[in-house]
């Protein structure tokens, strides 16, 4: 057995992050209406998929879900996740995959 005991509790882990308010990014659609998608550490398996493969489209709906279709109609794309995560990763100071 390990000398490190410790045991970590994802649950407890989420639930801390989730209160510190880091686990979401808040998004504004060019029409003013906003949207809240994982940050990155609570992606879902998918957008992990889609950032391996380049698919900026897959990963779009992988992080919005059944909001997709909505952050299109207020004038999102797919590609300006890529924005929104190379800004996320200069203010954190960490570089993330390309999409």
């Amino acid at each position: 057995m390990s000398k490190n005991a410790k045991k970590y509790s994802i649950a407890a882990l989420r639930a801390r992050k989730q209160e510190a308010g880091v686990d979401v990014l808040p998004i504004e659609a060019p029409d003013g209406t906003m949207f809240r998608i994982p940050a990155p550490g609570f992606f879902p398996d998918e957008a992990y998929v889609a950032l391996r493969e380049k698919d900026s489209l897959r990963l779009a709906e992988a992080l919005f879900g059944t909001e997709y279709p909505a952050y299109v109609a207020a004038g999102g794309q797919a590609d300006d996740l890529g924005l929104v995560l190379e800004e996320w990763g200069v203010e954190q100071g960490v570089e993330l995959p390309k999409s």
